[in-house]
């Protein structure tokens, strides 16, 4: 992927191609004669060709610095700029990376000074790459983003478009699904004002790109839907790739096409498309030609075709990129399914316990790197899959201990090692499976409570013919609507903002029930309500159940009471109200309703597997009226 976007970069730095005739010596010789722009733009020429023709990087800087200074020398400011960005990219290729950025950061000054709008927007996205390349992602996303709010500002539709691209390999490394089909929609929307004969690989690489992420997207959330636009997207990027003889193009719509055939279960045809994507392998990047292999092993492993499927891993494993990235992860996730597939379980540990450290080398590496809007969910992510893959760990290392204990040993560990597996699918499809629900159960509230607030609305807006009030219950209603369809992405939300969406809750339901509740809210001195965070709309339910079933047949004016204390290091929220209770002299009313302690239970079981805590609730009916809920959460601080 790195490689890919550094090819990119240089197309758009360098414009047009080299013609075919071009002869560097012939070149050479002339620049004896030149002076002024001319001898610049010789240079220049000289540097694109060692750039394209062999990948010389001591030639590249060589030309590139010769350029600049017959720039400085002639006071030839905009082809100054252009020259050290040359400078930038030669050092890049020389592997001198702090080199790049001092002289980049040189550039930027200088197209600040010469007031040379683009190439400051060129400086930027350079940066965003160079950062991108250390997997410094926070940084990466900060300049491409600055990069692509200019390119809108100056309509740079074709420029837009690609940096939307890079956005979208930081969002797909750090596995935020929501971002990566929005900027990838993004690019998707700019192609009607990208004029196709001048820009064919732009439109080439934004179908190929919105194809790879939404198969993506779609195969790690199980949405057909998503994988059928990616089938779509794959073959407009083949019709146009073969149209411009784009040649990396045809090979990453093949390969989609065929990713789609695996998950069909139709091998044959899957295997065709990626031998089609194949034949033009001198043509496309190293980490495609890797995918594809990839692809090619777990075809064979389906079809047990195992000598063939241990050919193409050792394919892979004699390509560079195979060190880089998560190539070794791969590599070790294909060997273990490969020996777990011919039943030789030795072979298949090693393999996975290769596959657990390589998985828990990445995760550390990331973790610190992340973005700051998206770190609390993602590090939720990682700190799921780190536990499960120590537990993972620790189980094998038991087995192979085991697997010394001669014949009879290595019976049990075979039994042991099925029921673990068998266990841990269970287990992983049951988390799956309630995730998914409380997803739902956060996303959705009652549809008749959106209803009866809107024609309350209407009534009091009628009735009170205040605007200005109006507008504010119109406010409140929309913060409301918009926590709860923002809580299906959000696990964690600070106490400050639940507070802020409790109070515009508490006022909506007021309107709806005048003169029926009032309530109040107390916070402990000791808490920071900026820094405590808490699953988003946790209180929601009870508070919802005590004014829909506790003030229903109330003649007298109801109360409801919220407190927040920290007490031995766990947050503890009260809910109390004076609505329909029990007494000492009739037998007990019906029971708390059933769908906020469900709804909670689930998202406490959650909670709890997750940061080892002791998450609860309790309901008690108070003596007079009324119910009291007691809810404790662990005490969990903003990073």
């Amino acid at each position: 992927m790195a490689k890919k976007l550094f090819i990119y970069f240089i197309i758009l730095l360098i414009g047009t191609s080299l013609k075919a005739n071009f002869n560097p010596d012939s070149l050479k010789k002339v620049s004896i004669t030149q002076k002024d722009s001319a001898l610049v733009d010789t240079y220049f020429s000289l540097f694109k060709y060692y750039f394209k023709k062999n990948r010389q990087p001591d030639s590249m800087y060589r030309y590139a610095q010769r350029s600049y200074s017959s720039s400085e020398k002639y006071k030839l400011y905009s082809r100054l700029v252009k020259s050290k960005r040359a400078i930038v990219l030669s050092l890049m290729e020389l592997q001198k990376v702090e080199l790049a950025k001092e002289q980049l950061n040189e550039g930027i000054e200088l197209a600040k000074k010469y007031k040379n709008v683009n190439e400051v927007i060129e400086m930027n996205n350079l940066f965003g790459f160079i950062y991108g390349k250390e997997n410094e992602l926070d940084k990466s996303a900060f300049y491409y983003l600055n990069s692509a709010k200019e390119y809108e500002k100056l309509k740079d539709y074709p420029n837009l478009a690609f940096t939307y691209k890079n956005v979208v390999v930081i969002f797909t490394l750090l596995d935020q699904f929501p971002k990566i089909l929005y900027y990838t929609t993004k690019s998707l929307e700019l192609l009607p004002k990208i004029n196709e004969k001048e820009n064919p690989e732009i439109i080439v690489g934004v179908y190929s790109s919105a194809a790879q992420h939404f198969f993506y997207v779609g195969e790690k959330n199980n949405k057909l839907s998503l994988m059928d636009s990616a089938l779509i997207f794959a073959d407009s990027c083949l019709k146009i790739a073969g149209r411009y003889n784009i040649k990396q193009g045809l090979a990453d719509a093949y390969y989609i096409i065929g990713n789609h055939f695996i998950k069909k279960r139709e091998f044959t045809r899957a295997e065709n498309y990626f031998i089609k994507a194949l034949e033009n392998k001198n043509n496309i990047q190293e980490r495609n030609a890797f995918n594809i292999y990839t692809g090619l092993v777990n075809i064979n492993i389906n079809t047990q075709n195992y000598n063939k499927a241990k050919l193409f891993i050792d394919t892979c494993k004699s390509l560079p990129i195979s060190n880089e990235l998560d190539g070794p992860l791969i590599i070790s996730e294909l060997e273990y399914y490969l020996y777990k597939a011919m039943g030789d379980n030795t072979k298949a540990l090693i393999a996975h316990e290769i596959f657990l450290k390589e998985t828990k080398a990445i995760l550390e590496n990331t973790r610190n790197k992340t973005i700051n809007d998206l770190e609390t969910k993602y590090q939720t992510e990682l700190k799921e899959e780190k536990i499960a893959k120590l537990n993972q760990q620790q189980e094998i290392n038991k087995l192979q201990i085991r697997s010394l204990i001669g014949f009879g040993g290595a019976a049990i560990l075979a039994i042991i090692t099925i029921v673990f597996f068998y266990r841990q699918s269970a287990i992983k499809n049951k988390l799956k499976t309630i995730e998914t629900e409380q997803r739902l159960n956060r996303a959705r509230m009652d549809p008749h409570f959106f209803f009866n607030i809107l024609s309350s609305l209407r009534s009091f807006t009628l009735k009170e013919n205040n605007a200005i009030k109006t507008a504010d219950y119109l406010t409140k209603y929309s913060k409301i609507m918009r926590q709860s369809l923002e809580s299906s992405y959000n696990e964690l939300i600070s106490l400050e903002t639940e507070l802020e969406f409790l109070n515009s809750y508490f006022e909506i339901q007021k309107l709806r029930y005048p003169s029926k509740f009032n309530y109040e809210i107390n916070i402990a001195e000791n808490i920071e309500t900026s820094e405590i965070q808490l699953p988003s709309m946790i209180v929601q339910p009870f508070v919802e159940n005590a004014i829909e079933h506790g003030f229903s047949e109330n003649t007298e004016m109801g109360k409801i009471l919220l407190g927040f204390s920290v007490d031995n290091e766990e947050l503890k929220i009260t809910i109390s109200d004076n609505g329909s209770g029990t007494t000492n002299n009739s037998a007990p009313q019906k029971s708390y309703p059933s769908r906020a302690t469900q709804i909670v239970k689930d998202r406490l079981f959650l909670l709890n597997k997750q940061y080892k805590s002791n998450a609860r609730f309790d309901i008690s009916s108070q003596q007079s009226s009324g119910f009291t809920v007691v809810l404790v959460l662990p005490l969990i601080y903003s990073k």
